[in-house]
């Protein structure tokens, strides 16, 4: 029925039927870039995907991710969907993030449409996330699994070549956490280990400083403002513009987790004496302690030394092995 009023309106108006078909062929081209784009990162050795990314594609790390999210996603793949869908990779994005009864919902009460609009795809994430906020919250149980992170990943950085092993974006976002600091996307991550009531607290800098944030939220939290700054007292690496003397602490929250007190968005500790490269201040632990008392499973990631009240991984760490954090 729909396809033989497509004919009637284009004998009316004959470019009807060919931007139509434009549109068409634009939402298979994206689909297609995210295929090719997973075929390459199965095909290609490590750290070439990221290479070819970062170098050779008209796009960077988070668009290919989209892209490849979308197209492995059978809800939008599908042809019956087909003429519902936006031509818009990020609203896609937005639509692959939906639960499968969220999604339905949206398409029987015709909310997911062509001329759908990013701001309101990203709607529908965060009224599916308030609900299930809500749900746990009446629970009024914290369940099992770590409920407070506190993550330091090594970023990959675009400027400067770090004196310590990297990660790029998307290994950091699909991290999976094994014995002695072993990490594969195979294994259980931060999503699958968190308690139902939790909290992550994510350490970036400049260049990384969207990445994190989109980390937290693929993660399953949801990101608090301010982000907290950490002023050092003396500079680090030469910026293109200035010299670096901060970092950021971004934090996310899921399940009604809520500060129970709220620090300065700007935090002065001091370096810590004989501190490794990169080692953040200790005072941080206790901040995110006090701000969250009751979650009291807390675990440090990419973490180099033991602390009471913290269980660490990473493969600085002495003995991962026995890192208890699943549910």
């Amino acid at each position: 029925m729909a396809d033989r009023a497509l004919v009637r309106r284009a004998v009316v108006n004959p470019w009807t039927e060919k931007i139509t078909r434009a549109w068409h062929r634009t939402l298979e081209g994206f689909f297609e870039c995210g295929r090719l784009l997973n075929r390459a990162k199965e095909d290609l050795k490590h750290g070439e995907y990221e290479a070819m990314v970062e170098r050779d594609l008209p796009f960077g790390p988070r668009y290919a991710l989209m892209l490849r999210k979308i197209a492995a996603d059978p809800r939008l793949t599908n042809p019956n969907h087909a003429s519902l869908l936006p031509p818009s990779p990020t609203t896609l994005y937005f639509l692959s993030r939906l639960d499968e009864v969220a999604f339905e919902r949206a398409i029987a009460q015709g909310q997911i449409r062509a001329d759908m609009r990013r701001e309101q795809a990203g709607a529908l994430v965060v009224k599916q996330q308030r609900l299930l906020r809500g749900r746990r919250a009446a629970e009024q149980n914290l369940g099992r699994g770590v409920s407070m992170w506190l993550v330091d990943p090594p970023w990959r950085p675009e400027t400067w070549k770090p004196e310590y092993e990297t990660l790029d974006y998307e290994d950091i976002i699909l991290l999976g956490m094994g014995p002695d600091g072993r990490a594969s996307s195979s294994l259980p991550g931060i999503w699958d280990l968190s308690a139902p009531c939790s909290a992550c607290a994510i350490w970036a800098i400049d260049e990384s400083l969207e990445a994190a944030g989109y980390c937290l939220e693929e993660w399953g939290f949801e990101r608090l403002r301010p982000r907290l700054i950490w002023a050092k007292p003396t500079h680090g690496k030469a910026g293109p513009a200035a010299l670096n003397q901060h970092e950021y602490l971004i934090i996310g929250v899921r399940g009604g987790a809520t500060p129970a007190w709220r620090p300065p968005s700007v935090m002065t500790f001091p370096r810590p004496p004989g501190r490794q490269h990169s080692e953040k201040p200790p005072e941080v632990r206790d901040m995110l302690i006090r701000m969250f008392p009751d979650l009291t499973n807390r675990c440090e990631l990419f973490a180099r030394k033991r602390v009471d009240g913290w269980t660490g991984w990473g493969d600085q760490y002495p003995s991962s092995s026995a890192l208890i954090c699943a549910k």
